[in-house]
C-alpha cells in the first residue's frame, strides 16, 4: 500500500475524483491556460521573420509541394536538415491558407503554444488534482525557454510536439486504465509518438519513458509497447531513408571533448532554464531542482523515472551544445515543469494544502516577474531583427546595413527574399565588424539600429567619425597567435595568447563576422578554401586583427601565424 503521499512504493496516485466534479471546471482552467499564452507573448504578432524563418521559407517555396514527405534529395543536400516533415507541413498550411503573411505564422505559432499548456494539464489531471496540475501547466508557460520559441516561427515544432507527445502519454495511460479498450489505447499512443517524433526527434527518447509510468504491472507494459516498438522501428527505417548517414556538422567534438562537454551540459540547461538573472529567476529553478529531488527521494521507482527524464531530456543536445540555444532547454524545462506538482501534491499532504496552496502562489508569482524580466529583452532583440530586416528592404543599393543582429547565413536569405521573392532592388548590403568601415573609407551611405529611439536611422553624417574613432582602437602589435588546421572534414584551431576576450573569425574585410571560442573545431560539408581575419576584442575595447589567413580545409595543412610584443613595449 502505498502512503498519503503516493510515493513511498514508487506509485503515483491518481487524483481523488470527488462527487459533483464538472466538466466545465476542466474546460474553464483549460481555456484559463491558453488565455495565459496569449497574455504573456502576443506581443510576437507584430514581429517580422527572424532568425531562421527564411530559411525554412526557402526550402518550402523553393521545392516541389509537399517535398518533406518524399523527396529525400532535399533532406540530403548540404545544408543539413533534420527529419522534421510535420513542421514543414505546419509552414505550408500557413501559407496555403494565409499566404506569405508573418503575422498570420505568427498567430498560428501562439495558437500552437495555447494548445501545449492545456494537453501538459489534461496529462497532468491523470495523476494530479486540479490546482497542482494547473500550477505545473502554468509554470511550463512561464519558463524561459518557452518565451523563447514563443518568439520563432523557425522553431514551430519544439511547440507543436508537445500537445502530440501528451497526448501518447494520456492515451498509454489509458491503456491500463480502461483495459477493455487496451489494445486501441496503446495504438493511438503508439501512433501520437510516432507524429510527435516526426515532429521533432527529442520526442523520439519518449518511447523509451512510457514503460517506465507505473501502470499495470511490468508485463502488461511489455505487451502494451509492442505497438511503440513497431513505431520506434519504422521512425529508424524511414529517418535512415530520408537522412542516409548521420552526418555531423556544426562544431566538431572529439572523443576527449565528450567528458566535459557532458559535465558542462546541465549547467549550460540550467542557465537557459534561468533565464536573465534575477532574485526571482533564481528562486524559482531552486524551487524546480528542489522538486526533482524531491520527488526522486521518495522511492526508487520514483529516482528511476527522474534519471530516465533527465537523461533522456538531456542526452539529445549533447551533440550540439558546445553553442547552448534556450531552445535546447525546452524539454528539460518540460520535464521539470511536470515534476513541480508532484512534489506540490506531495508536500500538501504532509503540511497541510492552505499552506502548500501559499507557497505554491508565492513559486508561480516568482516565475511570473522571471518570465517578465527575461521576456523582455528576448522580445526587444526580436524587434531589433525584424526591424533591421524590414529597413534592409527598403535599402537602395549601394547602402549598407551596420553591425545587423542576424548571423550571415540569415542575412543570404534575407537578400533572397528582397531580391527573388519581393523582387526588390539588388546591391544593398551589410558589415557585421566594423574593420570593413577602414578598409573602405569611400562607403559613404549607413544605416545602422539605433539603440535610443529603437530604430534604424542613417548613420551617414556620424560615419567619419565612428570610422576615426574605431580605426584608432586597432592595435596593430598587440601579441596575436594563430594556428588553424584543415582536417578534411573542416577546421579545427588555437587562438590566443589571451584567455580573457573575444575572438572573432572576420570574412570579407569585415561583411561577416563569427563568434568563436578561443579553441575548437568545426565540421563544414563544402570544404573550399577560404581566406579570413582573427580579430581579438579586449575587456578594455581595444582590438587587434591577423593579417588574412588562406585556409584550405580540404588540406590537412597547417596555418601558423604570430606576433610578439614589438621589443620596445617588452623592455
Amino acid at each position: 500500500m502505498h502512503s498519503g503521499t503516493g510515493y513511498t512504493d514508487g506509485v503515483i496516485p491518481r487524483p481523488p475524483r470527488a462527487a459533483g466534479i464538472s466538466i466545465v471546471t476542466e474546460v474553464g482552467i483549460a481555456t484559463g491556460l491558453a488565455a495565459l499564452a496569449w497574455l504573456l507573448y502576443a506581443p510576437v504578432v507584430r514581429l517580422w521573420w527572424t532568425h531562421d524563418d527564411l530559411y525554412h521559407l526557402h526550402l518550402v517555396l523553393g521545392n516541389p509541394r509537399f517535398w518533406y514527405f518524399w523527396d529525400r534529395a532535399v533532406y540530403q543536400a548540404p545544408p543539413p536538415k533534420m527529419l522534421t516533415p510535420l513542421l514543414f507541413l505546419s509552414l505550408d498550411a500557413d501559407r496555403f491558407l494565409f499566404g506569405l503573411r508573418p503575422m498570420a505564422f505568427h498567430i498560428h505559432q501562439l495558437a500552437s503554444l495555447s494548445l501545449a499548456a492545456p494537453a501538459l494539464y489534461a496529462m497532468l489531471r491523470l495523476w494530479l488534482e486540479r490546482a497542482w496540475a494547473a500550477l505545473g501547466a502554468a509554470v511550463f508557460l512561464l519558463g524561459p525557454p518557452v518565451a523563447s520559441i514563443a518568439l520563432m516561427v523557425m522553431v514551430r515544432h519544439y511547440v507543436e510536439v508537445i500537445p502530440l507527445a501528451a497526448l501518447a502519454v494520456g492515451l498509454w495511460v489509458l491503456a491500463f486504465r480502461r483495459p477493455q479498450h487496451g489494445i486501441w489505447w496503446s495504438g493511438a499512443s503508439a501512433l501520437c509518438w510516432f507524429l510527435a517524433a516526426l515532429e521533432k526527434e527529442t520526442a523520439v527518447p519518449l518511447v523509451l519513458f512510457l514503460p517506465l509510468i507505473p501502470e499495470g504491472t511490468v508485463r502488461e507494459r511489455l505487451r502494451r509497447a509492442v505497438f511503440h516498438a513497431a513505431a520506434l522501428l519504422a521512425y529508424i527505417a524511414i529517418r535512415v531513408y530520408f537522412l542516409g548517414t548521420p552526418q555531423p556538422y556544426g562544431f566538431e567534438v572529439k572523443p576527449g571533448d565528450w567528458p566535459g562537454l557532458a559535465l558542462a551540459l546541465p549547467l549550460k540547461v540550467a542557465a537557459e532554464m534561468r533565464g536573465m538573472p534575477s532574485p526571482a529567476s533564481w528562486a524559482l529553478l531552486l524551487v524546480l531542482l528542489w522538486s526533482l529531488l524531491f520527488v526522486a527521494a521518495q522511492s526508487w521507482g520514483n529516482a528511476l523515472r527522474v534519471g530516465a527524464g533527465l537523461a533522456f531530456t538531456l542526452a539529445p543536445v549533447l551533440p550540439v551544445s558546445t553553442q547552448m540555444e534556450p531552445r535546447y532547454a525546452v524539454a528539460a524545462w518540460l520535464m521539470a515543469a511536470a515534476t513541480l506538482p508532484f512534489a506540490w501534491q506531495s508536500l500538501s499532504a504532509r503540511s497541510g494544502r492552505n499552506r502548500s496552496l501559499a507557497a505554491a502562489l508565492a513559486v508561480a508569482v516568482c516565475a511570473l516577474v522571471a518570465n517578465r524580466n527575461d521576456w523582455t529583452d528576448r522580445l526587444a532583440d526580436s524587434e531589433r531583427r525584424s526591424a533591421e530586416s524590414l529597413a534592409f528592404l527598403s535599402m537602395a543599393p549601394g547602402e549598407l546595413l551596420r553591425g545587423p543582429r542576424g548571423v550571415p547565413g540569415e542575412l543570404g536569405e534575407l537578400r533572397w527574399w528582397k531580391e527573388e521573392v519581393q523582387g526588390l532592388p539588388h546591391g544593398a548590403g551589410w558589415f557585421l565588424d566594423d574593420l570593413y568601415l577602414c578598409l573602405h573609407p569611400e562607403t559613404a551611405r549607413v544605416l545602422s539600429w539605433d539603440e535610443a529611439t529603437r530604430k534604424v536611422i542613417d548613420l551617414s553624417p556620424r560615419l567619419p567619425s565612428i570610422r576615426r574613432t574605431y580605426c584608432r582602437a586597432i592595435h596593430d602589435t598587440a601579441p596575436l597567435a594563430v594556428e588553424i588546421r584543415g582536417e578534411g572534414t573542416g577546421v579545427a584551431w588555437n587562438l590566443g595568447p589571451y584567455t580573457e576576450g573575444r575572438y572573432r573569425f572576420v570574412l570579407g574585410d569585415g561583411g561577416t563576422a563569427v563568434d568563436m571560442p578561443r579553441t575548437g573545431g568545426f565540421l563544414l560539408r563544402q570544404l573550399a578554401p577560404f581566406s579570413l581575419r582573427i580579430k581579438y576584442e579586449a575587456p578594455e575595447g581595444w582590438v587587434t586583427y591577423s593579417p588574412v589567413l588562406s585556409i584550405d580545409p580540404a588540406a590537412k595543412a597547417v596555418v601558423r601565424w604570430r606576433r610578439e610584443r614589438p621589443a620596445e613595449e617588452a623592455r
